[in-house]
């Protein structure tokens, strides 16, 4: 009988951290909504760039029309802006593949240098009214991405071709599985299923 109750208190105390770690995956939106080539891309990470998305496509919306957008107009940029985030997302992680394939561990501290020698002072500002984020969310989701993409443009000048020709070609060869509802991969681009 006490080795019955010691097997229940094992089986009670492993419950429960299982029970822990399940909620703290899924309390921080740790858990994938895409790979790409073995890459995953998290929840927490998608929603927050798609949010930073919907934040400055609705304010400049609001601003072109000089009216503030109905949350039926927003709800209906919302589906459009979360395919673009994934999109932009998939294609991210095949050029950081890249160019930690070409230049190793250096590519982060490359990129951070090109954006350490970039003028964005006036970005501070202008950022968490645009964007609403904080500058430092804005560098990590835009221009480090932009930077990386710019040091791989660099390393295929030697091969005639560009980023966005090699891009193409990368997403067609990809291996990507969406876990989102309502998205799937199609030919190397993220679509919205009807």
């Amino acid at each position: 009988i006490t080795m019955r109750k010691h097997h229940f208190y094992i089986g009670l105390i492993a419950l429960v951290f299982l029970g822990a770690g399940v909620f703290y995956v899924l309390h921080n939106a740790l858990y994938p909504v895409a790979t790409v080539n073995g890459a995953m891309i998290s929840a927490s990470e998608f929603q927050r760039v798609a949010l930073a998305g919907l934040n400055f496509y609705v304010r400049s919306q609001e601003a072109a029309a000089h009216r503030q957008l109905t949350t039926d107009e927003i709800s209906a940029l919302y589906g459009e802006i979360r395919r673009a985030t994934l999109d932009k997302l998939l294609g991210e992680r095949l050029i950081d593949k890249e160019l930690t394939r070409r230049l190793g561990d250096e590519a982060l501290a490359l990129a951070n240098q090109r954006i350490a020698d970039a003028r964005v002072d006036r970005l501070r500002v202008a950022v968490p009214e645009l964007y609403g984020t904080t500058f430092e969310e804005f560098r990590e989701m835009l221009l480090l991405p932009e930077a990386k993409q710019e040091l791989l443009d660099e390393a295929l000048k030697g091969e005639s071709t560009d980023v966005r020709s090699w891009l193409v070609n990368a997403r067609r060869n990809a291996r990507a599985r969406i876990f989102l509802p309502k998205l799937f991969w199609s030919n190397g681009i993220v679509e919205i299923r009807q």
